[in-house]
């Protein structure tokens, strides 16, 4: 995760798709669907995996 925040914050842009909580808490913008269609699309302020890493 850390790598893929750090190529996301030199301007490269990183898609993933997971159904897991806690790797989704790393991502600055997070879309959701549910039966094909967007339930919900929220941006926020993610976790820093370094920052994280490092403790």
């Amino acid at each position: 995760m850390a790598l893929l925040q750090s190529l996301n914050r030199a301007g490269q842009t990183v898609v993933f798709v997971t159904h897991e909580a806690e790797v989704a808490r790393f991502a600055s913008r997070v879309v959701r669907f549910r039966d094909g269609r967007v339930e919900r699309d929220e941006r926020r302020a993610p976790e820093d995996a370094v920052a994280l890493a490092a403790a």
